[in-house]
């Protein structure tokens, strides 16, 4: 039996849709954060997913670049095939050529509507070969990827399924784009399928089970009696293909154009003289209260609507329930709030507004529901209702059983510090249920300024659940290195911070800065940034800060060697003397100090001196290093990866990463106050084997998502840490 439904995914700021017809799902946007919460929905993406794009933006395409490197791990890359307006191809194959991780892009294939279609290599050999170099010989790669060429009769293709410029056609559905200027609107259709057969007319012609093959080959049988019976006499009427339609409107005049279009209206056709059944309009936008979207939903209230910001005020228990329910993550933070309240947030859930009251009385209108799907194949289910296999059971009660001990009232109560120092992401190469990749802040209370340590996809999220406002407030956002689980996210904050009246100071290894500055400019945003590369804080580091940037964008160049100009209105050196005078003031920082460390190239640890004599270092992603030792000398609190357990001790060596054990030695050596670790494989999402040992040292600090503290708090957070830590080991 075909099951054909979508689901809205709505953990983050903006929803996407997850279309699925039996085991292919269909994806519209990926937004920032998206992959963390699949499982939280029920969300099992198999291999292969088709990938559609309803405009390019920061809002919808951040959760993109994680979500590729995630399928080629799970070697789904060169089944996957994305679709999108005019300038995606010039997206992906820009990271494609971005020497770090850019490998990760090669199988994926690309294909614009009314557009240029980018081809995907299904050799999977060379992408074995450039995983295993670990992005360590970057003219290695480029030289490769500059040699090979994609033979298009062995590659992965988008334009196969393709039957015009516009209409995608595969095995289970077709799907016709409708360009309204830089947007795309998708008519999404189920093709006619079969009726079932009809028990009852079955029995009623007495038609064995053993004639039932002849039936389905023959379309018809001959029973004993000499009766003929035709497959029409016991089936139901064949279903008529079902479709839906995604909306992405912006404003006044396209919604006029998509009320003129010709598939549009083709689609109304076919509805009124009952060719097709137009089951449901999602809508993406954030604009049904304006008038033109009332007229539009008042024009056609004969259809259901379903609206993904926006939820239905109502008596429905069940949609009631499903409104309350949290992500896992949410619900831990919570538990973990009410026994240590000033160390974990209570997070809230989501506010949605209503939709508004001119349509409240229309049946046919539909919110936002967490865990809901809309069922439109089979007929006998169709309707929105909760997904399959939903236990609520499994979310509510996973960590009622857990209790603490009874520690002192001292760890409780409020500290006397303005500096609060907040684990937002503690996880290695993408997120888990219970942890999302890497992401620390350092909030000044008093200057209300707040200080970033790397930003991994899904931070804004994370920082929004801690209630931290960064809008008109200094802000510095510091990336270790170039691998996306740790600088992805900064493009979510940089576009909500568009409209900030202060500065956004931005300290990146050099050979990010190509990626930022095309990223932004295919997308056509601004941004209100002052760029700074990580190498102008290095006290070694003698060349020439202007000429070490373009040589980056050279070796980033896109495809075929065109030529990228810096853009002109970031000026290095000015922007890191601005923030060398405005440290003090404004962040209450006397200096920061950055020294390489040994992982990919360009990759540095940091070490934030305050004013006041307090100071703090993290090492960013590194095998252990005497550099970062130096640097780190009598810290008060040391931050460090710790991918690994002792026992993966070789897993370690070949990835460029530290042991627990490992991390701890660095600390030790440095002589730190407090070592906090940090950056735990995915494969301890659940378990973490630590030795006695090292659960013994009162210097160690475990760190999880949203566990913080004030600075003069942490050497008291060890035990509590210890306790918080044997969560993960139920």
């Amino acid at each position: 039996m075909v099951r054909f439904s979508f689901q809205i995914i709505k953990n983050q700021e903006t929803p996407n849709i997850v279309c699925s017809f039996d085991n292919i799902r269909y994806i519209f946007n990926l937004p920032d954060g998206f992959q963390r919460f699949t499982k939280d929905n029920y969300v099992k993406i198999n291999p292969g997913p088709r990938i559609f794009f309803t405009r390019l933006s920061t809002q919808t395409t951040t959760g993109c670049f994680g979500y590729l490197s995630t399928l080629l791990q799970q070697n789904s890359g060169i089944s996957t095939k994305i679709y999108g307006p005019k300038g995606l191809c010039k997206l992906i194959n820009m990271k494609r050529f971005n020497e770090i991780g850019g490998f990760k892009t090669l199988p994926y294939s690309v294909q614009e509507f009314n557009g240029k279609c980018l081809l995907g290599t299904k050799d999977m050999k060379l992408i074995e070969e450039l995983m295993k170099q670990n992005d360590c010989k970057l003219q290695e790669y480029l030289e490769k990827i500059k040699e090979h060429i994609i033979d298009p009769k062995e590659s992965n293709n988008a334009s196969i399924y393709m039957k015009n410029s516009t209409l995608f056609k595969d095995e289970n559905l077709e799907i016709q784009a409708i360009e309204i200027n830089d947007t795309i609107q998708y008519i999404i259709s189920s093709f006619p399928q079969p009726g079932n057969y009809n028990k009852e007319k079955l029995s009623q012609f007495n038609v064995p089970t053993n004639k039932m093959q002849e039936m389905q080959k023959n379309g018809k049988v001959i029973l004993e009696d000499g009766q003929i019976i035709t497959i029409d006499q016991v089936k139901e009427p064949n279903i008529i293909p079902q479709k839906a339609i995604i909306l992405d409107i912006a404003n006044h005049e396209q919604m006029q154009k998509l009320i003129c279009n010709v598939e549009f209206k083709k689609t109304l056709e076919q509805f009124n003289s009952q060719q097709i059944n137009l089951v449901a309009i999602f809508h993406l936008s954030h604009q049904i209260q304006e008038e033109y979207y009332k007229d539009f939903i008042k024009q056609y209230s004969n259809f259901n609507h379903i609206f993904c910001n926006y939820y239905k005020e109502g008596n429905d228990n069940i949609c009631q329930a499903h409104m309350k329910i949290q992500p896992l993550s949410e619900l831990l933070s919570n538990f973990l709030h009410q026994s240590f309240p000033f160390n974990f947030p209570h997070i809230e859930q989501q506010i949605l507004k209503p939709i508004p009251k001119d349509f409240q009385n229309l049946n046919s209108m539909f919110g936002y529901v967490p865990l809901f799907e809309y069922v439109i194949l089979p007929i006998k289910q169709s309707g929105y209702r909760p997904v399959q296999n939903f236990s609520p059971k499994v979310l509510s009660q996973m960590f009622t059983n857990n209790q603490f001990k009874n520690f002192e009232q001292q760890f409780l109560q409020k500290a006397k510090d303005h500096l609060r120092l907040i684990f937002l992401g503690t996880c290695s190469m993408k997120p888990g249920q219970l942890r999302n990749v890497s992401g620390i802040i350092l909030v000044n209370e008093k200057l209300k300024s707040n200080i970033i340590l790397d930003c991994g996809e899904g931070t804004f999220k994370q920082i929004s659940d801690e209630n931290i406002v960064l809008d008109d407030k200094p802000l510095i956002i510091w990336i270790s290195h170039a691998h996306s689980d740790h600088h992805l996210g900064l493009l979510q904050i940089i576009y909500n911070l568009s409209n900030s009246h202060q500065d956004i100071y931005l300290i990146v290894p050099a050979i990010v800065v190509p990626w930022l500055i095309f990223f932004k400019e295919i997308l056509g945003e601004q941004s209100k940034w002052k760029i700074i590369v990580s190498q102008q804080f290095d006290e070694d580091f003698k060349d020439d800060v202007n000429q070490l940037i373009k040589d980056c964008f050279h070796q980033c160049r896109i495809r075929q060697g065109e030529q990228v100009q810096i853009v002109e209105n970031q000026n290095f050196i000015k922007n890191y003397e601005d923030l060398v005078n405005c440290l003090k003031d404004q962040f209450e920082l006397d200096s920061i100090r950055v020294t390489p460390v040994e992982h990919c190239p360009q990759s540095y640890g940091v070490r934030l001196n305050l004013c006041d004599g307090r100071s703090l270092s993290y090492s960013g992603d590194t095998r252990p290093c005497e550099r970062f030792v130096k640097l780190s000398q009598n810290v008060d609190i040391l931050i460090h990866e710790s991918t690994f357990t002792d026992d993966l001790q070789e897993n370690a060596l070949q990835n460029m990463h530290s042991t627990i054990s490992e991390a701890v030695k660095v600390g030790m050596l440095a002589d730190a106050k407090v070592i906090a670790l940090t950056h735990y494989s995915q494969r301890y999402s659940r378990q973490m084997e630590i030795n006695q040992e090292i659960l013994g040292n009162e210097k160690i600090v475990f760190s999880c998502d949203h566990f913080g503290g004030y600075l003069n708090e942490y050497s008291t957070l060890s035990q509590i840490s210890k306790e918080i830590i044997q969560l993960f080991n139920e």
